[in-house]
């Protein structure tokens, strides 16, 4: 039987913010124990906050933006999970450590580096695990199917190497080579494990017209385990 799970972290004045900054805020408009005939609340929070997409307009004005992108490209069935730490002696994922280790005709690659389980410590954004910038044209010279990557960490860009990870950012996205590769930041892989049957993901972006990026409800369909 199968069953589901959230992959994305609910949002809340608790949620981290990369670069340590200041995230949600909701106030209350209208309530019922106040004598409102119902509950409202106004949100405010930065459109890259939580579990959230990066479109190829975060870093390319010629980028498609979220709402440009068809319904269907949010819809993985092949999905490859793997449990894997930075190089030693760097807070990077390397592109022969992925490589190695990935095979078939993915549509959605997951890399757990375990950095979930820091989320609520400082470490998660001030020393948070990135991706090397080769990584983005070596997945799409070698698999073809593949169209989004997602990570356990705030973002793929290490806070302690900024330039680097802006550079990482531009090579995943970049419109130019014909096929971006979207980016899941900040995903909740805490009870998914290696080695499980994944047979969908559906991640639901918040469609909002001529987005760079937002925040999403990831929904993970799980079998045999």
């Amino acid at each position: 039987m199968a069953q589901y799970l959230w992959l994305s972290y609910a949002i809340s004045k608790n949620t981290p913010l990369y670069g340590g900054g200041k995230g949600f805020y909701s106030s209350r408009d209208n309530s019922l124990e106040a004598g409102d005939s119902c509950n409202t609340a106004t949100w405010r929070f930065p459109n890259h906050l939580g579990t959230h997409v990066d479109a190829p307009r975060h870093f390319y004005d010629s980028g498609r933006t979220l709402d440009a992108i068809e319904p269907a490209f949010w819809v993985f069935s092949k999905i490859q999970l793997l449990e894997i730490s930075p190089q030693a002696g760097s807070n990077l994922v390397g592109t022969d450590q992925v490589l190695s280790r990935l095979s078939g005709e993915p549509e959605l690659l997951l890399l757990k580096t375990g950095f979930c389980y820091r989320r609520q410590q400082r470490e998660y954004w001030e020393n948070n695990p990135g991706l090397e910038p080769g990584l983005a044209p070596a997945l799409r010279e070698r698999f073809p199917t593949l169209r989004a990557v997602g990570i356990d960490s705030i973002s793929i860009s290490s806070w302690q190497n900024r330039p680097l990870g802006r550079e990482a950012h531009r090579a995943f996205l970049n419109p130019a080579q014909g096929r971006p590769l979207v980016l899941i930041e900040d995903m909740d892989l805490r009870r998914v494990k290696a080695g499980w049957h994944i047979s969908k993901i559906i991640v639901l972006p918040l469609l909002v017209k001529d987005a760079d990026g937002a925040p999403c409800t990831v929904l993970a369909e799980i079998n045999g385990f």
